[in-house]
Parts: structure tokens; sequence; C-alpha cells
């Protein structure tokens, strides 16, 4: 696989979200680097490439956090949500936050 296409499928796989996937595109850049020779000329944009996908990555993390603090927000929220009925009487619902192990807190 060339350097150009492992670079893509890394930007692309950031670019969507799937982590899973951004990490073993990354881990295989990363190895493919380590036993490529390059010439001179090609190491100004490989290092744009890389800092765009270093830009990607700081993203991904920064909207995992403001993602995570969403949910943080929304789940205490729950608890003390009030609702009314038609004639304006509070009405009374028990709610807990129904927690399905879906979200990675650990990104």
């Amino acid at each position: 696989m060339s350097t150009e296409s492992i670079l893509a499928n890394a930007r692309k796989n950031l670019i969507s979200g799937d982590a899973e996937a951004a990490l073993a595109s990354l881990t295989q850049l990363s190895e493919h680097l380590e036993k490529t020779k390059f010439e001179p000329s090609q190491l100004p944009a490989l290092r744009s490439e890389l800092g765009r996908l270093h830009g990607l990555a700081e993203a991904a993390i920064e909207g995992h956090a403001r993602a995570k603090e969403t949910v943080t927000e929304i789940l205490a929220l729950a608890g003390i949500l009030k609702t009314y009925d038609e004639t304006g009487r509070e009405t009374i619902h028990a709610t807990s936050p129904r927690v399905t192990g879906k979200i990675n807190h650990n990104f």
C-alpha cells in the first residue's frame, strides 16, 4: 500500500469518527513510515499531511470530550426534569438515567 493511500485512509477514518478504524489506520501509517525511506524532496509534503492528521485527531478528541460533557449534563438534568399537565399542575414522574454501556468514556 502506498504512503498516499495509507494517509488518505487514516484521514477518512478520522473524519468519519470511527475511532477503532482510525487507530488501526494510524498504527499502519506509523509502521509504514518506520520502514520506508523517503527522499528529502518528499518530506515537506509528508510533514504537511501529518500536520493535517494531527489536527484531525485533536478535533476528534475535542469532539469526544464535548459529547461526553453533553451526555453527562443530559443525564444530570433528566433526574430533575419537571413536567406539567394541561392545567398547569406539576406532574411527578420518576426518572432515572438508562445507561446502555455503548459510550466509551476512555477514548
